[in-house]
């Protein structure tokens, strides 16, 4: 989170602006090495200078600050947004997710996540995806 903040505070200055704040601010550009070198180090797939995918290392960023920002300690003590206290579901078995509809198993996992990962980043960026896969042989 703090190499993060360095970039932002290197890119744009005190009023908001894209300007010369920060020593390696140079002709419109902002070196964010020490953000890359660090991401380097948590994850091995950002280490050296391979190409990588912007979707992969948006999602590796985005996680990483809401680990550091999670106010989710315990699941009793998680907080949402505007101070909703999040607890954690009921816990269900296969059977019972069996005999519940797509949108109510999503529902499930969704409280499940929020409960344990409650930070501004959750809040705002995290999201659930859903996709079918269908044989075009059978």
């Amino acid at each position: 989170a703090q190499a993060f903040a360095a970039v932002c505070r290197g890119v744009w200055d005190a009023e908001g602006k894209m300007g010369t704040h920060g020593s390696t601010y140079r002709s419109g550009c902002y070196d964010p090495s020490r953000l890359k070198e660090l991401a380097g180090r948590r994850s091995s797939q950002f280490a050296g200078y391979d190409q990588q995918d912007a979707h992969e290392f948006l999602v590796f960023l985005l996680d990483g600050l809401s680990e550091d920002l999670d106010g989710a300690n315990k699941w009793s003590e998680a907080e949402g947004e505007g101070g909703r206290r999040r607890q954690r579901p009921k816990e269900r078995t296969d059977k019972e997710l069996g005999r519940m509809s797509v949108p109510e198993q999503a529902e499930y996992w969704w409280a499940r996540h929020l409960a344990s990962n409650s930070s501004f980043i959750t809040e705002r960026f995290c999201g659930q995806l859903s996709s079918e896969v269908e044989c075009l042989e059978c």
